[in-house]
């Protein structure tokens, strides 16, 4: 296995393509996986996909092993990669349904939970990834080990400047701040609608890249949100 490395808005991911019988092989990627952010310790993250039909086999994991059902930015790597503009690719995931795009110079994901799973309690959100969301009044000064109760979780804080969310994401899995998080901002957003704040933009302070909302609907069941970032933050490295 080969991998190509990605920049997603700063957060740097390895994208490794693989036939459809190794994706199943857990072990064999786990190990690929460990080895290679070893090797690069600038690598946050390892997505294996597998490709059939505008179908998508994905799995992510973290650079210390641990697995996630989804990495947001690994998504719109994979519209870079995969997707022109004529078609449009589906993966499933756990219940999570993502169709990816591209639309002249965005990326653009839209992405569907179940309601019953999503959310774990008032300000912590399932989105593939568990974080807990909080607005603070100073973005700009942080102190992580005052979060270390929440370790089991990815933290994403955000102060509202100038009408955006203007926000920070300690990962778990990698255990550090990470220069944006695409789960972060999909949190963000829904934690947004939750309390009304109006929030349709989130830029990541350390790299200084946007997620727009595009819309964001509910209906009985499901949440549906559609959302994009521009092409130009996807780099390959």
């Amino acid at each position: 296995m080969k991998g190509v490395k990605y920049s997603i808005c700063g957060n740097i991911l390895l994208i490794v393509k693989v036939e459809p019988l190794i994706i199943s092989n857990e072990i064999e990627l786990l190990n690929f996986a460990i080895k290679n952010c070893e090797i690069d310790n600038s690598i946050e993250g390892v997505v294996f996909i597998s490709e059939k039909n505008s179908q998508i086999e994905y799995r992510f994991f973290n650079s210390d092993g641990s697995e996630e059902i989804l990495c947001g930015n690994s998504l719109f790597a994979i519209g870079e990669i995969f997707c022109s503009n004529q078609n449009t690719l589906t993966l499933t995931r756990c219940g999570i349904l993502a169709k990816i795009s591209v639309v002249s110079d965005n990326i653009v994901l839209q992405i569907e939970y179940s309601l019953k799973n999503l959310y774990l309690n008032e300000t912590t959100f399932d989105v593939g990834t568990p974080h807990i969301v909080m607005q603070v009044s100073n973005i700009y000064d942080i102190n992580w080990a005052t979060f270390n109760n929440h370790k089991e979780l990815n933290i994403t804080l955000f102060s509202i400047i100038n009408g955006m969310a203007v926000a920070r994401t300690f990962e778990r899995g990698v255990n550090k701040e990470t220069f944006a998080c695409g789960t972060g901002a999909i949190s963000i957003f829904i934690n947004s609608n939750k309390k009304e704040l109006g929030i349709q933009q989130v830029e990541y302070l350390k790299s200084q890249c946007s997620y727009q909302m595009n819309s964001l609907e509910f209906t009985e069941k499901e949440i549906r949100l559609n959302m994009s970032i521009l092409k130009k933050n996807i780099i390959l490295l």
